[in-house]
């Protein structure tokens, strides 16, 4: 199965974070990636408030 959201994972490999771009390289559960995803959102979420 592909990536669900290839615009994200595109975006985020040009974010460059080590931690991101190794869990690209070796695909998960897609749980996972949500999980990722919305404690990523929270963390844009707080910077920008």
């Amino acid at each position: 199965m592909g990536f669900a959201y290839p615009h994200l994972r595109d975006g985020l490999r040009k974010l460059n974070i080590p931690s991101v771009r190794l869990d690209l390289d070796y695909p998960l559960p897609r749980e996972h990636y949500v999980t990722r995803m919305r404690a990523f959102v929270e963390m844009v979420r707080e910077r920008s408030a």
